[in-house]
This record gives C-alpha cells, structure tokens and sequence, in this order.
C-alpha cells in the first residue's frame, strides 16, 4: 500500500507503517425533560476525524536524514487542507478515495535525525472520504431518476441558464429551491447547497431571489429530480 499527500508518495522516500485510522467523533445530543426518564434525543451529528502513521527514512545516512527532514517539514507546512491518499481506500467501484487533512502535533527535529524515523498526526475537520465527480443533465420539467452513489448525503452544484420569471429544482414530492428573477437566457444561476446560496451572474438588480419555502436539500441514494429549466448537476461522491 502507498500512502500520498499533498501530492507526494511518500513510500518513495520512507517505510510506512503503524498505521492508525480510525472512525470520525459521533457526536449525538440530547436535551432533559424535566418529568421524564432519561433525555430527548435531539440528533446525530459527526466530528472531526484522526489519522496517524510512522515514516521512517529509507536512507539512514547524515545527508540522507536532513534532506528526509527538510522535505517533510516542506510537504507539511500547507496553508488549507490537502488530498491524503491510502492506497486500500477505495469506492464501491474501485475508485481511489481521498481524505482531506492538515498535520497536527509538534515535529522534533532532534530525534528524528537521531533515529531516522516520526511519528505523523493528521487531523480532517471534513470527516468524509472522498471519490469521483459524478454530474447529470436534467431536460426542463422532466422527472429524472438519479442514484448519487457515496454512502453518506452529498452536497451539489446545479447551474442552468433560466428564461422567464422564476426557476424551481426540486425532489419530486420534497424540497425545492425556487428563484425569481426576469431571466433572458442569458444569466447562468449557479445553486451552491454546501454554501446554501443562489447566485445569478450577471446580477440583475430587479430579481428577488430566493422564495421564502425553498429549502436547500442533499443527494442520498435513489431520487428523483425535476428542474423547470435544463439543468447541470455536479457532484462528488464522498463515504465515511
């Protein structure tokens, strides 16, 4: 198995091992009525997640462990969370899975010149693990079945290019985001549900936006999607 992160194998250079990965921090709430045994279980919500290895230098020599230890201490200092790559992690079809982390924990310098070999922590503030792109055209007012994929709800992008006064995607039967505006066909409306935003561009200053009842909702399993204009949905699949 390799391991990968910010884009450099690193069993080129290092023996891996010790390997920890463990599940993300489940954290479920709850709230005391008073009168009643136990509490109300209000949800479930996940945390972070942690994962940790051993390099150690395959070339044990003076030069060989400074030149290992400065391009660690390079690979690691990112300034946002970078792609972690296992090589045994991988999606219902094969596809390679990627974790996004930062390096926590303090690195000693010293020791690792000493005996060649740390200890790496990572932390993912986005617990998921995640898989290929998928993306679907939906043809204007037409119900159209979809299976996301992943095994977790996963956020999308949908951009369409509207005419007329307004603009509704929806489940059949569940939530929608609806949007008025006086659309030419020249206005490309992206809708962004991990921001939660609609934006048109460019901006038109008499458009009103968002209808009161949209809600803006994720893609689990089986569903079917109905847009009353074409419509590009983009998304990736992601598992915990």
């Amino acid at each position: 198995m390799d391991v990968k992160y910010n884009g450099v194998k690193l069993t080129d250079n290092f023996i891996v091992g010790n390997i920890s990965r463990p599940s993300p921090d489940f954290r479920p709430s709850s709230t005391t009525v008073d009168g009643r045994d136990g509490e109300s279980f209000d949800g479930l919500t996940i945390g972070t997640r942690e994962c940790s290895f051993v390099v150690t230098a395959i070339d044990k020599t003076k030069n060989g462990l400074q030149r290992a230890a400065r391009d660690l201490m390079s690979l690691l200092r990112v300034s946002e969370p970078e792609k972690l790559v296992f090589t045994d992690e991988n999606g219902a079809d094969g596809t390679q899975l990627y974790r996004l982390a930062v390096p926590t924990g303090v690195l000693d310098y010293d020791a690792f010149i000493r005996a060649g070999q740390w200890t790496l922590r990572f932390i993912q503030h986005d617990p998921f693990l995640y898989g290929k792109q998928r993306s679907v055209v939906l043809k204007a007012n037409t119900a159209t079945k979809i299976q996301a994929g992943g095994g977790v709800p996963m956020d999308f992008v949908a951009t369409a290019a509207p005419v007329g006064t307004w603009y509704k995607l929806e489940v059949v039967n569940g939530d929608f985001v609806k949007y008025y505006a006086p659309f030419t066909g020249g206005e490309t409306l992206t809708i962004r549900t991990k921001n939660q935003t609609a934006k048109l561009a460019p901006a038109l200053s008499t458009a009103k936006g968002l209808d009161t009842g949209s809600r803006f909702f994720q893609l689990d399993g089986d569903m079917t999607l109905k847009a009353t204009h074409t419509t590009e949905i983009t998304w990736r699949e992601r598992w915990l």
